[in-house]
């Protein structure tokens, strides 16, 4: 018979793999901005990253948001620098943003992200 265990020992130990996953730890996400909001109260950022198959729930802090160069938008096309891993309390598969930047042209033509 299989062990029985929490709810929150479940996403204890489910947190602690994804953590421990140096891919992880370090991503480089290319998608679209969706469903974006910033709390008023606290100034953190919330939103999904998609693509054509695929969405994952996204959180950026206020300190992060504060140095962002740009206001993201619904559908703006970017790259995000971040970590993979579980929000315990709730048992949800997020990403939490250190850095984003918008992917298109520059003035001269070239790609940038």
């Amino acid at each position: 018979m299989a062990e029985v265990i929490t709810v929150s020992a479940l996403n204890q130990y489910v947190k602690t793999l994804l953590d421990a996953n140096d891919i992880l730890f370090d991503l480089a996400l290319r998608g679209e901005i969706a469903n974006f909001v910033q709390n008023a109260r606290s100034g953190h950022c919330y939103f999904s990253l998609r693509d054509a198959s695929a969405s994952v729930k996204a959180v950026m802090f206020r300190s992060d948001a504060r140095r962002l160069g740009f206001r993201p938008e619904e559908g703006m096309k970017v790259v995000v620098r971040c970590r993979a891993t579980l929000y315990e309390r709730d048992g949800a598969f997020q990403i939490y943003r250190s850095e984003e930047r918008r992917v298109g042209k520059d003035r001269r033509g070239a790609t940038c992200f």
